[in-house]
Parts: structure tokens; sequence; C-alpha cells
């Protein structure tokens, strides 16, 4: 009878268990899938980046023309007094 009983108490944790590992497996699998949406987020924001890292370069080379005509401009205008 005492083994029956071990055997029954064997077989309710081993039903335990089960549960707990199938809770986990299902847990792991939503985890796996919010890690796969942000690992695609990711490359979203990467490849937006990517693109305003570009569009800084362009404003920034843009800033040197505008800076060295600037210079020139006010060469120019040093020059000019000068002639006076």
């Amino acid at each position: 009878m005492e083994k029956r009983a071990s055997e029954g108490l064997i077989l309710q944790a081993i039903r335990e268990l089960s549960g707990q590992v199938v809770e986990l497996s299902n847990t792991v699998q939503k985890m796996d899938q919010r890690l796969d949406r942000m690992d695609e987020r990711f490359d979203q924001m990467d490849v937006r980046f990517d693109k305003l890292e570009s569009k800084v370069d362009k404003i920034n080379a843009k800033m040197d023309i505008v800076g060295e005509e600037l210079l020139d401009t006010k060469a120019d205008v040093r020059m000019l007094k000068k002639a006076k």
C-alpha cells in the first residue's frame, strides 16, 4: 500500500512537472517571438539611421560649401574696401 501511495505521488509530481515544462516552453516561445520582433525593429532602425547619417553628411557638405562661399565673399568685400 505504501508503494502505491509513493507511486501515486511520483505520478502526481510527474504531471505537475510536465505542466511546468509546457508552461516554460510556451514562455520561451513567446520570448523568442518578442526577440524576433525586436530584431526586426532594430533592423528597421538601422536602415533609418543609415538614411539619417547620409542626410547629415550631405548637410555637412553643403555647410562646408556655404562656409567657403562666405569666406570668398568676405575676401572680395575686403579687397573692394581696400581698393577704394
